[in-house]
């Protein structure tokens, strides 16, 4: 059975990677304030911009748990931004880590979808399968 109040859900760590893109970052972060997930969330931002975006993610701090870091020595590889976001998510005492890249976009439903999935079959683990469709001006048929 699923969980039905808010504390039964589990405690999701939302990871955002992101370089140089403030653009995409502002996008996904209106994304993730609009999430009907009923359980805790929180989002980890890692960014190796060399121009904060702080003041950027301060803007959600009403909407959000939301943390940056800011890791401007140098460019990091995504996999080292990864593993920041996922030992934060320890730090906090999430439950699941979702990946959210700074250009995904999905629906309000993705969280809650996800994890109502993962607990219904009893996963360690979930994966979506994107599929992009492109209609060409001029290819219709008719």
């Amino acid at each position: 059975a699923l969980p039905i109040s808010k504390s039964e859900w589990p405690f999701v760590s939302v990871q955002v990677i992101t370089y140089d893109r403030p653009t995409l970052l502002t996008q996904a972060l209106h994304q993730l304030a609009a999430q009907d997930y009923p359980g805790r969330l929180e989002v980890v931002i890692v960014d190796d911009s060399p121009q904060s975006c702080k003041d950027l993610v301060d803007a959600f701090a009403s909407t959000l748990d939301v943390r940056y870091i800011h890791a401007c020595d140098r460019r990091y590889s995504i996999g080292e931004k990864r593993n920041t976001a996922v030992n934060e998510a320890r730090r906090s005492g999430a439950d699941i880590v979702c990946i959210w890249d700074d250009d995904d976009i999905f629906t309000i439903d993705r969280i809650r979808q996800q994890v109502s999935r993962m607990l219904a079959r009893g996963a360690d683990c979930s994966s979506i399968q994107v599929a992009f469709v492109a209609v060409l001006k001029g290819s219709g048929t008719g």
